[in-house]
């Protein structure tokens, strides 16, 4: 899955499928798939719109700055890693069908480059926008309308909105804390038993009772 992809194509080959592996995700009616791969035609294109209630009475719709899709990828995906065409009239020799029948996204598209980022657990979060300039207050209430286009229902899966407030470190993730706290710890008590041992147990430099030779020369040594 993770390696069903054609990087020359996500730079401007459109045609270019020569490293993707099934046919079904890189050839449709006789013409390459614009992007092909797995990756690419398990794109996750459901669409969410949100309406802020106030306590006050009044009704915003997020849109703009509120409902920001700017720099949710990799700056390094943004920037190098995809590109459109070269010559827009490339699309016309290509297919962006995907396997179930939606309409593939260009490789630019920043919710597309999210997604290629591949998760590393069967759960897992995707960022999707960025509530930029408004405040949420407590009473707000936030109204989610979802297009669903991404059916789970054939291998009995789950979609969760996920609510985050994000600093210079990233988002909430206890998951990734609780490793971290759990290593560091394994980590320091290591370290105080090496520390423990060698006060109460030094090894002297260039002791060589626990060296053993095993190489050229070892019988000689031996004896």
């Amino acid at each position: 899955y993770v390696q069903d992809f054609d990087i020359t194509q996500l730079q401007g080959e459109a045609d270019d499928t020569s490293s993707c592996t099934i046919n079904e995700a890189k050839n449709r009616n006789g013409k390459p798939v614009y992007p092909c791969g797995i990756i690419a035609n398990s794109f996750f294109n459901d669409v969410f719109s949100v309406t802020r209630n106030q306590s006050n009475g009044d009704q915003t719709i997020f849109e703009g700055n509120d409902w920001d899709g700017s720099d949710i990828s990799w700056k390094s995906d943004r920037e190098r890693k995809f590109k459109d065409v070269s010559d827009a009239s490339d699309l016309n020799d290509v297919s962006r069908i995907g396997t179930n029948g939606n309409t593939l996204p260009f490789p630019t598209n920043q919710d597309f480059q999210v997604w290629f980022r591949v998760a590393g657990f069967p759960r897992f979060n995707k960022l999707y926008r960025k509530i930029g300039d408004t405040s949420l207050k407590a009473g707000d209430k936030l109204i989610v309308t979802i297009q669903n286009n991404f059916d789970v229902s054939s291998f009995d899966g789950e979609k969760h909105i996920y609510l985050s407030t994000t600093t210079w470190i990233g988002g909430d993730n206890l998951f990734l804390g609780s490793i971290y706290i759990i290593v560091g710890t394994l980590c320091l008590f290591y370290s105080a038993l090496f520390l423990a041992k060698y006060l109460m147990c030094p090894r002297p430099p260039g002791v060589m009772t626990y060296y053993e030779w095993t190489g050229i020369g070892a019988d000689s040594l031996r004896t």
